[in-house]
C-alpha cells in the first residue's frame, strides 16, 4: 500500500467537515447538476508523521433532476475515490450476489479505490435531490456548515 493511502481507512470512518450549508449545495445542483467542494482534513490524531492535513474532495452529481439513477456522490483523495454512494440497477457485493439499488463503495486497500459494493438500506424511498443529500451525507459522516450564505446568484432570471 502506497504511503498516501495509508490512513484511509480512517479518514473514511471520521467526521469531515466542509464549510458550505446543505441549501447551498441543493442550490448548485439544481443550477449546475454537479457540485465539488473540496476540505482540507486535519490528520492529527491520524498520522504521527507526515502532512498536517490531505485535501479531501466531495463530487455529488444529479445529472438528471428526477431519475435517482443518475445521483452519485463520491468522496476523493489524490483523484481516488475513497468512499461513495449511488445507485446501479446491477452490481456484485463481495460475496458475489448480485444486487440492484443503492450501494455503497467501500475502500478496498488491495485496489487502492473504492470499488467494494454494500448493499444500502434506507434509500429506496429518496425521492428528492435534498434528501440524497441528506442521507448520503449522514452515511459518509459528513458534516456541513449550518450557516446558510443566501443565493449563489446575483439575479434571478
Amino acid at each position: 500500500m502506497q504511503l498516501q493511502f495509508e490512513y484511509t481507512e480512517k479518514i473514511v470512518a471520521a467526521e469531515k467537515y466542509f464549510d458550505i450549508s446543505r441549501a447551498e449545495i441543493v442550490r448548485v445542483l439544481s443550477d449546475t447538476r454537479e457540485c465539488e467542494l473540496t476540505c482540507d482534513f486535519p490528520l492529527a490524531g491520524i498520522t504521527e508523521s507526515g502532512p498536517d492535513t490531505v485535501l479531501l474532495r466531495l463530487n455529488i452529481s444529479c445529472t438528471h433532476r428526477t431519475l435517482v439513477e443518475s445521483w452519485t456522490i463520491s468522496l476523493k483523495m489524490h483523484k481516488i475515490r475513497i468512499d461513495g454512494i449511488d445507485f446501479q440497477a446491477v452490481y456484485y457485493d463481495r460475496d458475489k450476489k448480485r444486487h440492484r439499488g443503492w450501494h455503497r463503495n467501500r475502500w478496498n486497500s488491495a485496489d487502492e479505490e473504492a470499488n467494494k459494493h454494500e448493499p444500502l438500506n434506507g434509500f429506496d424511498d429518496i425521492n428528492s435531490i435534498e434528501e440524497f443529500v441528506i442521507r448520503s451525507l449522514k452515511v459518509m459522516k459528513v458534516t456541513l456548515n449550518s450557516q446558510d450564505h443566501g443565493s449563489t446568484r446575483l439575479w434571478d432570471d
